[in-house]
């Protein structure tokens, strides 16, 4: 989803995985090298005349980095904090919802720079995270928190190796700045067309790429950089220490610290003219963010990237890093049974006595105890129930293009490391669609760098009467690469999933993983069974994993269906979430206990959840198609006209 995660992972997903608009400025053409700059963007520091403009030099001449000016600052120095893990740490993301493919990205900038801090701007192709399915696209501009004197220049891009698998590719340049970047405002380009890529600090030339130009990889760059790509600006703090030092948070005792953007300018590049067009500039007057941004809110190593750190005010975008104390336990609105509903004791591995009844769903007082099958006797799917509804038919649609189109994510901000999840639904499911119930470990997405771990219930769009149970682990092959290994079964549920709700479940504990529909145990796995991988996936479910659920299409047709959104005309369809419980797991007393009931009441979703807003592949996730009301939790698939 680094993926990416950013990632998803991203990035990360690495990824390094936003305003009222002033549209000012001349659409006039710019030079080949540098665009003019509209004489009503009366905040910002003019681009040099031509006699003052940069050279560019020839291809002959050019090579990795043309100016390596000093470091002047000295060096950020790490502060110990011994109660790092009383905190919770949040950074900022400020993501474009516009695509591009080439152009001219200017800000104006004051950056951060703290020991373990990123504090960039970049372009990004979304799908950039799906393992070994897509093309990695990213161009990076990087203050690191080792040194607010220097920064990091980047190419990252991944293209078939061998014909085969992709591999990510990275060039990193470091250089001084010749100045402290977080004591003042300057200004930050990045240049992208099909022939160079061009790194400029206050208008002077300090990297530049061009076709055919190798940097100790495997292929050509920047021939490579051609998908559409997002402007992006974050701070975070990352994990390895020797890339950005040690973050310890200390300098964020007295309050956030900030990356401040005074203006964002961009520019269409015209293949033809070889010129630069103006697009939009956007000054950050207001306090609103303008169409063309949202906030970014996954988890990136060491933060939360959180919506509530992207703030507008006093004509700047400020991006802020900070921390606040944890509270324990976290606060929600008092469910019904909170009270009084019993610990769950899951069926040992090879066991066959019954275990206590699991508690009651908010509306029944008859739910049946389970009876877990003996060890010797477990199959990967227990019931293979028929699928009784028939197929879902895709219905052509020859404007697909004049639309786009929003998915939903509910998605958890606490993290389990085994429990027992139970929700009370009514799935969607149209051609193309995928409305889900899941457990995802946030890094997933980095590739080769994070083990993925992921526990899914997901109705297709192939069919309502039917579902994927699915187990996905990703862990050392020969001792080196990590390797995604998936586990995907698919059976009938005997009823169509759209028509009424019905009671889902994820078991995870440190000896099997199970799946249940209205309590009926349909796939168990439990430590030592492979299905068609190269390891044990029970076993290698072991990272802490937030609670999603999702509705969005996919590019896949095999998998759920063509999409055209043909069925969107007369509006949205959804996913109902009546309720979520959420148990822990005690290793010693092998029980589930109860931590949380949400029943959605009001109007306004509990302190569990966050909303997700990126891009999956046919759809946008758009915060607004998450709505509260009438005691249900609606996740919307909808379409709007261009």
């Amino acid at each position: 989803m680094k993926s990416k995660v950013l990632t998803l992972l991203a990035a990360g997903v690495s990824v390094c995985m936003f305003a009222a608009c002033s549209e000012k400025g001349s659409s006039n053409p710019a030079t080949p090298v540098v665009p003019p700059v509209s004489s009503d963007s009366t905040n910002v520091n003019p681009t040099p005349t031509d006699s003052t403009k940069p050279v560019i030099p020839s291809t002959t001449e050019l090579t990795q980095v043309k100016e390596e000016i000093a470091v002047t600052t000295p060096a950020n120095v790490s502060k110990p904090v011994e109660d790092f893990k009383n905190y919770s740490y949040y950074g900022a993301e400020l993501r474009g919802v516009d695509q591009f493919k080439y152009g001219r990205f200017e800000a104006k900038m004051k950056m951060l720079s703290i020991p373990g801090s990123v504090s960039s701007m970049f372009l990004y192709y979304d799908p950039s995270w799906e393992l070994k399915k897509q093309p990695w696209n990213e161009i990076d501009i990087e203050v690191l928190g080792t040194n607010p004197g220097s920064w990091q220049a980047n190419l990252i891009t991944r293209e078939a190796d061998n014909g085969s698998v992709n591999k990510k590719q990275t060039s990193e340049s470091k250089t001084g700045f010749g100045f402290d970047a977080t004591a003042d405002f300057h200004t930050y380009v990045m240049e992208w067309t099909p022939e160079y890529v061009a790194w400029y600090i206050d208008d002077k030339l300090i990297r530049r790429d061009v076709v055919g130009q190798p940097h100790k990889t495997t292929h050509d760059q920047v021939a490579f950089m051609n998908q559409e790509q997002s402007l992006r600006f974050n701070v975070w703090a990352a994990k390895s220490t020797g890339w950005v030092g040690k973050f310890t948070g200390a300098e964020l005792a007295n309050g956030p610290v900030e990356q401040q953007i005074d203006y964002v300018k961009v520019y269409s590049y015209d293949e033809t003219t070889k010129q630069f067009v103006h697009l939009w500039t956007d000054d950050f007057e207001g306090n609103k963010l303008s169409k063309h941004w949202s906030k970014g809110d996954w988890q990136m190593e060491h933060v939360m990237l959180s919506p509530d750190n992207v703030v507008i005010e006093d004509g700047l975008c400020k991006l802020r890093l900070s921390r606040e104390a944890k509270t324990t336990p976290p606060v929600t609105p008092p469910s019904k049974d909170s009270t009084t509903t019993p610990p769950v004791t899951p069926p040992s591995k090879d066991s066959t006595t019954t275990p206590p009844v699991n508690p009651p769903s908010k509306d029944t007082t008859t739910t049946p105890p389970v009876t877990p099958p003996a060890t010797t006797d477990l199959k990967m799917v227990r019931e293979n129930i028929a699928v009784t509804t028939p197929n879902n038919v895709s219905k052509e649609v020859p404007d697909f293009d004049k639309y786009t189109y929003n998915g939903a994510e509910l998605r958890g901000v606490d993290q389990f490391t085994y429990g027992r999840f139970e929700a009370k639904m009514k799935m969607a499911s149209i051609p193309g669609s995928v409305s889900s119930m899941f457990l995802y470990y946030d890094p997933s997405w980095e590739l080769k760098k994070q083990p993925w771990n992921e526990i899914d219930i997901e109705v297709l769009g192939t069919n309502p009467g039917s579902w994927q149970a699915n187990l996905i682990t990703r862990e050392a092959d020969n001792g080196s690469v990590n390797q995604k290994q998936t586990s995907e079964s698919k059976t009938g549920f005997g009823f169509d999933a759209t028509k009424d709700f019905h009671i889902y479940v994820m078991e995870w504990t440190p000896e099997y993983v199970a799946w249940y529909i209205d309590d009926k145990l349909i796939r168990r796995d439990v430590v030592g069974q492979k299905h068609k991988t190269t390891h044990d996936q029970v076993a290698f479910m072991n990272q802490e994993q937030s609670l999603r659920f999702n509705l969005w299409a996919a590019k896949s047709e095999g998998w759920v269906g063509k999409f055209t959104g043909a069925e969107l005309a007369n509006g949205p369809v959804e996913q109902h979430i009546d309720y979520v419980k959420v148990y822990s797991y005690d290793k010693t007393t092998k029980q589930f206990k109860h931590l949380w009931t949400d029943d959605f009441e009001g109007n306004k979703l509990s302190n569990h959840w966050a909303k997700g807003d990126w891009e999956m592949e046919h759809v946008t996730l758009s915060p607004e198609n998450v709505v509260v009301e009438n005691g249900i939790c609606k996740l919307r698939l909808s379409r709007t006209a261009k």
